[in-house]
């Protein structure tokens, strides 16, 4: 199924990806809200066992940590792929949002490494580190959408990046000032402008990486019809790294 938010190359901008994900809001918000509430509780109530079980056993509290470690990976990457379900005008059930968890492992590698990075960056100077922040920027959204490898992602982020870096670091800069708003207002209005953020950097992704920015990033799903004339999207699951 094609995006109903790509936005060709040559009309983004920051008020259009913010115009997408301001209607995609609109249209998904009591499920975007019914996650993002559900985020909240799940991580207050971790926080809250996790205070509780420090006080009792040491082995028990790293086991619980390890847990909780693993519980919000996927909550991440759950909400992440939420958010892309949205973007391409999909339906969202539980089934659908967590169908991605087999990709774990190359998330959890991914960020690893993206990390690794980001903090030599940061160690040697502050611009390398920003540099390589926004160079890299779509790497766990690859990892989540795309069948491709850890090293792959950070190719392809940084294929999609290319020549754009100045630009998508001032949207940065415009994501963080509409929270400012958002917090402002009593901080309940981060209900709404996170999601909408979210989205509108989603779309930016969406748009990047479906535009022909590279050829393994667009890879699509080949369409075959069996011997009853059938048509059959389905591909041997892939568990490369």
């Amino acid at each position: 199924m094609t995006s109903t938010s790509i936005i060709p190359i040559s009309e983004i901008n920051f008020n259009a990806i913010i115009s997408k994900g301001w209607e995609v809001f609109k249209k998904y918000w009591p499920t975007l809200l019914g996650y993002t509430v559900l985020i909240i509780v799940a991580h207050l109530l971790m926080s809250g066992i996790g205070a509780m079980i420090d006080q009792e056993s040491a082995g028990l509290s790293l086991l619980f940590q390890l847990i909780s470690g693993i519980v919000s990976l996927l909550v991440g990457m759950a909400y992440i792929y939420v958010l892309i379900l949205a973007a391409e005008g999909k339906t969202i059930t539980l089934e659908t949002v967590f169908s991605r968890s087999h990709r774990i492992v190359s998330y959890l590698l991914g960020n690893i490494l993206l990390t690794i990075v980001l903090m030599v960056g940061f160690i040697l100077l502050i611009v390398p580190g920003i540099y390589f922040s926004i160079k890299y920027t779509f790497v766990p959204y690859l990892l989540i959408h795309k069948n491709i490898g850890v090293f792959e992602s950070f190719s392809m982020s940084a294929k999609m990046t290319k020549g754009r870096k100045w630009q998508l670091f001032l949207y940065t800069l415009g994501f963080v000032g509409i929270n400012i708003i958002g917090l402002l207002v009593l901080g309940v209005g981060l209900l709404i402008t996170v999601p909408v953020s979210s989205l509108a950097f989603v779309v930016l992704y969406l748009s990047l990486v479906q535009t022909g920015e590279g050829d393994a990033a667009t890879t699509e799903i080949p369409v075959q019809t069996n011997e009853a004339g059938t048509v059959s999207t389905e591909t041997p699951p892939q568990t490369q790294l």
